[in-house]
């Protein structure tokens, strides 16, 4: 089992911690934190995370429209009745 950060953990976690490592500082936890954020900002992290996410679900297809989620009813599943009608109170009613 994997994380997302460890798509981009060598690109960037083990420079910085070289690179940290190699100077002389006195607050090294700070720092590191310091220069990751200045690291993962300049990088566009977050942006890349999305479209590396959305490729590795949906591959490199065109993205999913939006009329599946265009429908009237929702269905509940119930283990006795199968599926009911959902945005009900059923209380004690199942």
């Amino acid at each position: 089992m994997y994380d997302i950060a460890d798509l981009y953990k060598a690109e960037v976690s083990i420079p910085v911690a070289f690179d940290v490592a190699a100077d002389t500082v006195t607050d090294l936890g700070g720092e590191t934190r310091r220069r990751m954020r200045d690291r993962l900002h300049d990088g566009r992290l977050l942006q890349r995370c999305a479209q590396d996410v959305q490729m590795l679900l949906l591959g490199d297809s065109e993205p999913p429209s939006d009329d599946y989620l265009d429908f009237d009813v929702l269905s509940l599943w119930d283990e006795r009745a199968e599926a009911v009608p959902g945005g009900t109170s059923y209380g004690s009613d199942l």
